[in-house]
């Protein structure tokens, strides 16, 4: 076992808000019967409590995740050392996120080094580069490989998120929080709360193979270009 494992809890509720639409009444179960509008993952008004994408989608994130693991091992365990030359703190962040079905789990990244007064140009540069290559997630196909997040799907949120996306969203419970989601493909114009959470749901709508496989071609395609550029 490479990372800790701790035991999920469960967020409950979801605090409601009179007045604004998609908001859960207060004291409801959120994930009891989360409505949605025309499209495709509608069924009658009402979505299935059973996960985005069924056992298919499971098997091919385990059977991907497991394979991407192994082969980048080795870039794992060089990034896990450069971290630990270059800052002081642990290497491993560990956050509180939030899962299928409102669970919480720990999701694991690579600390990103913070670039201090008079530190070297070296470090810096390794800072940015962890940045714009998206290596502080690898960890994370850890979390797919359990069965906490998906290859593709909504964005990861924060326990301190829960109340307010989830109220609005909460369609995005019936689905694991994904390593790669819609919103980074278009995270360069859409930067506002209001267009995330509309990007999140349009992904849970109108999820099929098709879609999950053109956002894991452009993730790959965007990071090379990262790499190379």
């Amino acid at each position: 076992m490479i990372f800790p494992v701790k035991k999920v809890k469960t967020c409950q509720h979801i605090k409601g808000a009179q007045g604004e639409p998609g908001l859960a009444p207060a004291g409801r179960r959120l994930i009891a019967e989360p409505r949605l509008g025309p499209g495709r993952g509608e069924q009658q008004g009402h979505l299935s409590l059973r996960s985005l994408g069924g056992p298919w989608k499971r098997g091919f994130d385990v059977i991907m995740a497991a394979v991407a693991f192994v082969v980048l091992m080795p870039l794992i365990f060089l990034t896990a050392m450069l971290v630990r030359l270059v800052a002081a703190e642990p290497v491993i962040l560990c956050e509180q996120l939030i899962g299928l079905g409102g669970k919480t789990f720990v999701g694991y990244k690579f600390r990103i080094p913070v670039a201090a007064e008079g530190s070297s140009r070296w470090a810096e540069c390794f800072a940015e580069v962890m940045k714009r290559s998206g290596l502080d997630q690898l960890p994370r196909f850890y979390n797919v490989i359990r069965g906490d997040m998906s290859l593709i799907g909504p964005r990861p949120r924060a326990v301190a998120e829960c109340w307010n996306h989830f109220a609005r969203a909460p369609e995005c419970l019936l689905a694991r929080p994904g390593l790669i989601s819609i919103w980074q493909s278009c995270s360069a114009t859409c930067s506002d709360q209001r267009t995330e959470i509309a990007l999140d749901r349009y992904y849970v709508r109108n999820w099929s193979i098709r879609l999950d496989f053109a956002l894991l071609s452009k993730s790959i395609f965007s990071t090379r270009s990262e790499w190379t550029a």
